[in-house]
């Protein structure tokens, strides 16, 4: 609860008083992070601020994936687009400089997220999108299920 109140108070104080988007997103993106660990808030409420704090100008790629996550475990369809489209996003974030450092991993884990809600739905596409995954540097022993 401490690290959600520092993270809150940088993004209303610091962050906002300053007039850096980028670091405002990020510091409630942590807050949401942390919320999220604690089980502060149900799926519905977490995926309206995420959506609230995807309105930012720049859309970090861990609030896409954290997006698709939750989406994925309301509706798979869905959350299979999401997380390719967060994959997207997280490759192209390496490729340009940014102000935050991005978590290397989001565009595997969103990949592999991908698969799953592609398994789930039956759909043939989940080992081309676990294959994808390995590429991106996902370890292979977690979507060995995925392969077949």
């Amino acid at each position: 609860m401490t690290a959600m109140a520092l993270y809150f108070r940088y993004a209303e104080i610091g962050g906002m008083a300053n007039g850096d988007v980028v670091k405002t997103a990020y510091a409630i993106f942590r807050y949401l992070n942390v919320a999220e660990q604690v089980g502060l808030y149900d799926h519905a409420e977490l995926l309206k601020r995420l959506h609230a704090l995807a309105s930012y100008e720049m859309v970090l790629p861990e609030v896409r994936y954290m997006i698709a996550v939750h989406t994925a475990q309301i509706d798979p369809r869905r959350g299979l687009h999401l997380a390719e489209a967060a994959a997207c996003a997280a490759q192209e974030a390496r490729g340009r400089p940014i102000h935050l450092p991005t978590d290397t991993r989001i565009e595997w884990l969103s990949l592999r997220l991908a698969a799953a809600c592609a398994a789930e739905l039956k759909s043939g596409r989940a080992r081309e999108i676990a294959e994808r995954a390995i590429a991106a540097g996902a370890p292979r022993g977690d979507l060995v299920e995925f392969l077949g």
